[in-house]
């Protein structure tokens, strides 16, 4: 029974005695009535019997008067014996009376009898008064007994009221009141006993409605002594508890006026109190939106627990614009929560799911002047208070009245009326509060709570509702384990990378339509450890047979860690910027889409998925740091044509990719410069986005938001993202965009290192699929290309002896030599050039520093050195290389330096080239700008050679009898060309020998004709020739025709320069450090080898031959 039911039997209790005292009353006053009509009839039966005597008296005094006439005798009418009336014997007497006489005996003894007969009638009437007295008096007796009895009746039912008062049903009331009292007052045990234990509570307690108990004034310190402090005796009121349950959606509307705003907000403190009592701190959520004062004044001193997340309070608004964004805020968590509960109510969610699972319920206090909310000017506003129930929200709606209340007034009645589906608690002018009970208004009071919190209570709720948060450290959350192999059908690619503000892991996933993501984020966001994290966690969950990592970094920082602790699931690590590599990546990808397109059409394969995890198929997963390089690479392809249009063939690869098992997440430091190789397909297909931190256009371009989708909640995301947090974009299994704010996970120091080490050491490579051993898997024979550290040459000739296959060799010549003159910034990690005996095979080497440009060199003298033919170096004695290091790399090489000598080896040089003679020789020119400017100065124009007589005209030039050749179709012409060409060279050289018994050069002379003459056409007789020029200017300055020179190995320089050399602008475009090679055909970067004794680039080899950083 409930305390109202219970207060209402008591009422009914004093009802019945009401009744029954007016019933009694009532009884008591017919009484009268009753017993007077009664004596009534008593005094009128009597008072007939008297007038009978008294009619016969007086007709006995008649005859007395008649005799008084005639006798002297009295009447006496005592003393006399009485005698029963006999007025005939009178009327007989008085015949006889001689009224003559005076002293008539008849006379006389007619009054004898009279005042016997007048006796009698005395006597008689005498005895009717006793007669009556004794009726009357017994009539009274009986009154008086009904009335004692009444009189008995009516305490009996007193009586019986007291004792109810104080039975058991009013004592069994009293606990119930104390019960509450005890469960939902505030008092100081409360503070003392919180968070000992929690006991749920179906029912919250907000007040008291004022219930009147219509008790007796004579019972009511009998009551009083009962129900104690429950019951005002003054006023009669017994405060009957109002409350809701917290199992589904209240709604409370409150009035309130300057009189009593302050017992409202102590109320409304002592609900949140009460929350505290029976709900875990992180299980209910308190939010104030306040449009009329925009603080934290209806808390009190509840507002110490106010958070940004995680609170017991959420923060509360201080302006207008701050409470559209809290609304803001608080809708899109509901639309989330509505999306994770689909037609569920909270309460029904939290009712199948675990503890940390349940989605807090909400305590909503708005105050404000308006009711109702606007669906249109106030739209998430409403759709919040609209879908309470639904949310689990109770809500408190605060109007202040300014018209003293709705008590008294018109409203009160329709107010009344429409408080059936909610509570309603109003206002009178005098500060009164009235409650609502489905048929009239009962005063109201409210819970009361203190004024200030006591210290500890606010440390112990401060620690609950700090959340117990495992947090982002990604191996606190994950234990470092062993990949394993997909069972039944292979796993989808889902990676965890950040937590949300309830601590839960939120994972990527990158199937279907979601296989490529963009990642943006400014330096210092914590975008590169996002991308370490993510790593970590492919790793650790996808077998190395199926998923193959493809790393580049054109920063060259963040993945040179995987250099030394590499993964078995890389298979290219990219440390370089270079266009060469931008190009090979997507020419390889390509290759590898046309490969498994032909054997998924062979197989029947539809997507990855279809293949057997038996089948050695991985999925390729490239991850692409600083995207923005690679993009700008891509943008200079843009319309250039079918093949060499790399932003075409990059979208082809994400139209067609996903199916095959292509993975994407494209990470740069900006979107806008990211994209800008990407073409409106290819960014249509890069679904999923990661927003760090960044200017806000940054972060708005990256989530590719129209301007109606950013909220004002989600537009202060975006103005506040701190690092290490990313605004998460990405399709729900429903088609719907979703954005997420969301916190990021995080390695620390060398987890990562050592997540790898422990991989790698408890797996095996093997060469094919032999096994289905987890710990078994196949070597990928992985690729690293580290454009941030040297290679030594030595280090790099495994992989030169392994390009070197027979069908390469058996391309060459014998006479060819494989140059590899540096380190390429591609794929392809040995990447020659060929130097053949034709016409301008001749390197020249131009721009950046001694070390670098001498690095070359030393490259190419390794290379012609396997041939074991003469390398022979012309120096200037001031030029920078050889004078730095003309003792060390370059003591082990024949040196010419002096100027007569150098001016007869030219002379030597033209005359083998004009007598056909064959020399296999390398010829390094260094400081050639110095050696010209000698001959000019030094030269003799006017001394002429004198020339040999040879009478056989000079043969052809090689290369004309080599285009004959070519030109042939017939092998035996082509055999009788050849011969015939040897045997007149063989005539001519004979004869040339004949009248020239010695050679002998012509000293110092102005030999720049020469020079140019003989580079054009050594070669095709074997002599080669480097020229190495430290400065583009001083080979400009040369006149030298670049023609002459087949293999150009240029550092960076002017635009101008670099179209002058190389032909086109693209040595202007490379680092400082990048050497460009180029044949006219053919082009690619590179990096220069490092030698010992010749530090390059801010590096040096030691003495134990490994490269390390100069210090």
């Amino acid at each position: 029974m409930t305390i109202q039911e219970q207060l209402e039997k008591l009422n009914k209790t004093f009802e019945k005695l009401h009744s029954d005292f007016i019933q009694l009353d009532s009884e008591r006053r017919m009484l009268d009535s009753k017993y007077q009509s009664i004596k009534e009839t008593i005094k009128n039966k009597y008072d007939q019997e008297r007038i009978s005597y008294k009619t016969q008296e007086d007709e006995v005094l008649k005859y007395y008067r008649i005799a008084k006439d005639n006798s002297n005798k009295e009447l006496v009418r005592s003393g006399v014996a009485p005698m029963t009336p006999d007025l005939g014997r009178l009327n007989t007497m008085i015949e006889q009376v001689n009224s003559y006489s005076r002293t008539d005996p008849i006379a006389g003894q007619i009054i004898d009898l009279c005042n016997a007969y007048v006796a009698y009638i005395s006597r008689e009437v005498s005895k009717i008064s006793s007669r009556e007295n004794q009726e009357m008096t017994n009539t009274d007796e009986q009154k008086k007994k009904e009335a004692e009895n009444l009189t008995h009746k009516k305490g009996q039912v007193l009586r019986d009221c007291e004792n109810y008062i104080q039975g058991e049903d009013v004592k069994n009331l009293v606990k119930l009141f104390e019960m509450i009292h005890r469960d939902y007052e505030i008092t100081n045990e409360y503070f003392s006993e919180w968070g000992k234990s929690f006991k749920r509570k179906r029912m919250m307690l907000f007040g008291y409605s004022q219930y009147q108990v219509d008790v007796p004034q004579k019972l009511s310190p009998i009551l009083k002594g009962s129900l104690k402090y429950h019951f005002d005796e003054n006023t009669k009121m017994v405060n009957c508890p109002c409350g809701f349950t917290t199992d589904s959606h209240e709604e409370i509307f409150v009035e309130y006026t300057d009189f009593n705003e302050q017992q409202m907000k102590k109320g409304i403190q002592a609900l949140i109190l009460n929350f505290l009592r029976y709900f875990r701190p992180h299980e209910y959520k308190i939010s104030v939106l306040d449009y009329m004062h925009y603080n934290a004044d209806v808390l009190g001193p509840l507002y110490v627990f106010e958070s940004d997340k995680n609170g017991l309070v959420d923060r509360i608004p201080s302006n207008e614009k701050e409470l559209k964004q809290r609304i803001q805020i608080l809708a899109n968590y509901y639309k989330n929560i509505e999306g994770k509960i689909g037609t569920q109510t909270v309460y029904e969610f939290n009712q199948t799911h675990k503890s940390e699972e349940r989605i807090p319920y909400r305590l909503l206090i708005i105050n404000r002047v308006q009711e109702n909310f606007s669906s249109k000017q106030e739209s998430e506003m409403a759709y919040v208070v609209n879908n309470a129930a639904k949310f689990g929200i109770s809500i408190i709606r605060l109007t202040r009245s300014v018209d003293g209340g709705s008590k008294g007034k018109d409203r009160e009645q329709k107010f009344l009326a429409k408080a059936a589906d909610h509570i309603r608690i109003i206002s009178d002018a005098t500060g009164n509060f009235y409650v609502e009970n489905d048929v009239a208004w009962m005063s109201f009071k409210w819970l009361d709570a203190p004024s200030n919190l006591p210290t500890d209570f606010v440390a112990k709720i401060e620690q609950a509702v700090k959340p117990v948060e495992i947090g982002t450290k990604y191996f606190k959350r994950y234990k470092a384990k062993l990949p394993e192999r997909s069972k039944g059908k292979r796993k989808p690619i889902s990676v965890p990378f950040a937590i949300n503000s309830e601590d839960k892991v939120v994972e990527c996933s990158f199937e279907n339509e979601l296989f490529a993501a963009y990642m943006m984020g400014a330096s210092r966001s914590g975008k590169s450890t996002l991308l370490h994290t993510m790593i970590s966690g492919l790793i650790m969950n996808y077998h190395p047979d199926e998923l193959e990592l493809w790393l580049l970094d054109f920063k060259m920082l963040e993945f040179k860690k995987y250099a030394n602790h590499r993964p078995p699931h890389v298979k290219y690590l990219l440390l370089e910027k270079s266009e060469d590599l931008v190009y090979d990546i997507i020419d390889r990808l390509e290759d590898m889409l046309a490969e498994r397109e032909y054997v998924f059409s062979q197989n029947g394969w539809q997507k990855l998925t279809d293949v057997p995890p038996t089948v050695y198929m991985p999925v390729i997963f490239v991850i692409i740091d600083e995207f923005a390089q690679m993009s700008q690479i891509l943008k200079e392809t843009k319309g250039t044509g079918y093949g060499t249009d790399y932003t075409l063939k990059l979208t082809n690869l994400l139209q067609k990719g996903a199916a095959m098992g292509f993975k994407f997440i494209f990470a740069s430091q900006t979107y806008s410069d990211g994209v800008e190789g990407l073409t409106d397909p290819a960014r249509k297909q890069i679904q999923q986005r990661f927003a760090l931190k960044n200017i806000p256009s940054e972060i708005k371009d990256t989530l590719a938001l129209s301007s109606n989708s950013i909220t004002p909640a989600l537009d202060n995301d975006i103005n506040t993202l701190p690092p290490y947090e990313t605004l998460f974009k990405w399709r729900t299994d429903n088609g719907a965009i979703r954005v997420d704010r969301l916190r990021n996970m995080y390695t620390e120091n060398d987890e990562v290192d050592q997540l790898v080490d422990y991989i790698s050491s408890n797996m095996k490579s093997v060469d094919s699929v032999a096994s289905m051993d987890n710990s078994i898997y196949v070597d990928k024979n992985p690729i690293l290309i580290d454009g941030g550290e040297p290679k030594t040459f030595k280090s790099q000739i495994v992989h030169y002896k392994k390009y070197e296959t027979p069908e390469v060799l058996d391309e060459l010549d014998d006479e060819d030599v494989l140059i590899y003159p540096g380190v390429p910034c591609s794929f392809n990690i040995a990447r020659p050039f060929t130097l053949t005996n034709s016409t301008a095979e001749n390197m020249l080497i131009v721009g950046g520093d001694r070390e670098n440009e001498l690095s070359i060199l030393l490259s190419v003298l390794n290379c012609y050195g396997r041939k074991n033919y003469p390398i022979e170096i012309w120096a200037n004695e001031k030029a920078s290389i050889y004078k730095r290091y003309k003792n060390t790399v370059l003591k082990k090489y024949s040196v010419k330096t002096d100027l007569a000598e150098i001016c007869s080896e030219i002379d030597l040089v033209r005359k083998s080239v004009q007598s056909r003679s064959y020399c296999n020789r390398l010829i390094v020119v260094l400081g050639y700008e110095t050696i010209m400017s000698d001959m000019e100065l030094m030269g003799d124009d006017d001394f002429e050679e004198e020339t040999p007589t040879v009478n056989i005209p000079v043969p052809e030039d090689m290369s004309q009898v080599m285009e004959r050749i070519k030109a042939c179709d017939d092998l035996e012409e082509k055999k009788r060309i050849l011969a015939d060409y040897n045997a007149r060279v063989a005539e001519y050289q004979a004869q040339s020998s004949v009248s020239q018994d010695t050679k002998v050069g012509r000293g110092i002379y102005d030999a720049r004709g020469d020079v140019e003459w003989i580079v054009k056409r050594a070669s095709a007789y074997g002599v080669h020739f480097v020229f190495c020029f430290e400065q583009a200017k001083d080979f400009v300055d040369t006149k030298l025709d670049t023609r002459a020179f087949r293999h150009k190995m240029a550092f960076a320089m002017s635009r101008e320069d670099s179209s002058g050399i190389i032909g086109n602008r693209k040595a202007n475009e490379i680092e400082l450090g990048v050497c460009l090679y180029s044949n006219g055909k053919e082009m690619f970067s590179m990096h220069p080898h490092i030698y010992y004794g010749v530090p390059c680039n801010g590096w040096q080899v030691d003495d134990n031959g490994k490269v390390i950083q100069r210090r």
